[in-house]
């Protein structure tokens, strides 16, 4: 088919974050990370330690082809070869999944890069960001 077309699109699935409450669609990974749904956004209150620490959203089916709309913000960070944050899809129930993260890994600091991730098997290219608001 040549010319024009349109394209369009449903939501498989959207949380604003708004009710206070955590959907019960999502499951978490991790050594006992505790989550909060407070002020628009879900947030990790008690850190967990070790590699796979996510909040999965999990009951659904997908199509194999599926774009993702996520705003993530990074309020603290602390240091070390497991710190990262960002987001992940294809995940299993195990936390392994494609990611593309803001990590520590293979950069000289802090929250300064960010890289692709397939985890547990290999770390993609990485991509230095710009220093920006004292982040």
């Amino acid at each position: 088919m040549e010319g024009n077309f349109i394209a369009s699109a449903k939501t498989l699935f959207l949380d604003d974050f708004g009710d206070g409450k955590i959907d019960k669609a999502f499951k978490f990974t991790g050594q006992d990370p505790k989550w909060v749904e407070k002020g628009g956004a879900l947030s990790q209150t008690k850190k967990s330690v070790g590699d796979v620490c996510h909040a999965i959203i999990v009951d659904r089916e997908y199509p194999k082809a599926i774009t993702i709309q996520a705003k993530l913000r990074v309020d603290e960070w602390e240091s070390g070869a497991y710190a990262r944050s960002g987001i992940s899809v294809r995940v299993n129930l195990a936390g392994n999944g494609l990611c593309f993260l803001f990590s520590d890994h293979r950069v000289a600091k802090p929250r300064t890069g960010a890289a692709f991730l397939n985890d547990h098997v290999a770390w993609g290219p990485g991509a230095r960001l710009s220093n920006t608001n004292g982040m």
